[in-house]
């Protein structure tokens, strides 16, 4: 389980989109890292590289998401955050196994997560 500190530390490490620190200081309990809410727990390591911190600044955005734009614009922000994370501690060979699983992982949550979460809030 990350802590607030290294979600902001690493947002600067990395360079990663995020909600402003304020949202991920005031919204960090709506985040449960990888995985759906209650669901299956899911890996937070893609070939021994943690990727949690991208889990949990998503969660964070659909925590803040006003909207169905949002949402969308949260997802498309994991995967950007997840190749920020693998392409800064990937050689050739683990930075093409990792991406191809991040790409799985934007896949859930694009096609079977959105449309839950967007139901349970009412945005559909």
């Amino acid at each position: 389980m990350k802590t607030k500190t290294d979600v902001i530390l690493a947002i600067r490490k990395y360079g990663l989109d995020a909600p402003v620190d304020s949202d991920i200081c005031l919204n960090f309990g709506e985040a449960n890292g990888c995985g759906a809410k209650g669901g299956w727990p899911i890996f937070h390591t893609m070939y021994l590289l943690d990727i949690e911190v991208a889990c949990y600044l998503h969660d964070i955005a659909w925590a803040v998401a006003e909207t169905k734009e949002d949402v969308y614009r949260a997802n498309k922000a994991f995967e950007q955050n997840l190749y920020k994370i693998i392409d800064a501690n990937s050689n050739r060979l683990m930075n093409f196994l990792r991406r191809r699983r991040a790409l799985k992982y934007y896949i859930a949550v694009k096609y079977m997560g959105t449309q839950s979460y967007l139901e349970e809030r009412g945005m559909v």
